[in-house]
């Protein structure tokens, strides 16, 4: 069974391969952008039988540089686009696992477009992109 903190950090380290995009397992107090900050939103202990399959929920916002809307909007589109070279769900499509032997992550959808909000001080623009885990219920 992988923890929630093996989780995050795993789908944190899937993230930080795609150029471009800093992931956080963990909520930064200060966050370099465009980042991806990793949070867990809900958990089902009851999918099967014998503790036998744990699901998580997961939002991961995806922040960019508030600039111009356009340009900040095309750099946010490449990111929670469903295919290409910087989306993070074609990353998750072709990584299910995460390194991890007894676990499969899969993109839902995307919520809160172009959300206007401050980290640490800097004006971002961000989406949200539901992912779900699937993980043993057992160690």
């Amino acid at each position: 069974m992988s923890s929630l903190t093996t989780v995050r950090e795993a789908m944190a380290d899937t993230v930080n391969t795609i150029d471009g995009i800093t992931a956080y397992a963990k909520t930064p107090s200060r966050a370099v952008v465009p980042c991806c900050v990793i949070l867990p939103m809900e958990a089902d202990f009851t999918r099967a039988f014998g503790r036998g399959l744990d699901t998580w929920d997961f939002h991961l916002i995806i922040g960019v540089t508030r600039t111009e809307f356009s340009v900040a909007e095309d750099k946010l589109d490449g990111f929670i686009n469903g295919f290409g070279k910087q989306s993070i769900r074609e990353v998750l499509f072709k990584n299910p696992n995460m390194g991890l032997d007894d676990t499969a992550v899969v993109a839902v959808k995307m919520l809160n477009y172009l959300h206007n909000t401050h980290w640490g001080g800097v004006e971002i623009l961000s989406a949200t992109l539901q992912v779900t885990v699937h993980t043993k219920g057992f160690a």
